[in-house]
């Protein structure tokens, strides 16, 4: 699948895919809808990619002006892919990494993330356990976040 940054300062850059068939990346017709369903929220926003795969879904953030992302994944290949993605966009320098995926969710929350962007596989009761997760830890939302 060819990924493609869709609008903002990246606009038209072409992104890597994670190896292999461990990740489904977004296509760029939801992640352009996902996008304009949040359109004014997103400038100068503090988001957390869980299950970032690709990076795509932060990486589009960033280029419509997210101040900051969180990106999180469960293994290597994707968490490179993300390093690599990031380097293509031009958004090296802002690269956070969280560990697995789940682990920061049970812990003590920062202060509170603007938009926590989940979409993980239902392999192993991921989806559940991560909404299970962010619904015990409330404070990792600030008073306007959503998931």
């Amino acid at each position: 699948m060819s990924l493609r940054v869709i609008s903002g300062k990246a606009k038209g850059r072409k992104l890597k895919d994670v190896p292999g068939d461990t990740t489904r990346p977004v296509t760029d017709m939801v992640r352009e809808a996902l996008f304009d369903i949040l359109a004014g929220d997103v400038q100068d926003s503090i988001w957390w990619d869980l299950f970032a795969g690709t990076g795509a879904i932060g990486i589009e953030a960033l280029s419509r002006g997210a101040a900051f992302v969180l990106f999180s994944d469960l293994n290597r290949a994707p968490i490179a892919t993300i390093q690599a993605n990031l380097q293509i966009t031009g958004f090296a320098s802002r690269l956070k990494y969280a560990g697995g995926c789940l682990r920061p969710c049970w812990k003590p929350p920062p202060p509170g993330y603007s938009i926590i962007y989940t979409l993980p596989t239902a392999y192993k009761e991921m989806a559940s356990n991560a909404l299970l997760a962010l619904d015990a830890n409330p404070g990792w939302l600030n008073n306007e976040g959503a998931w």
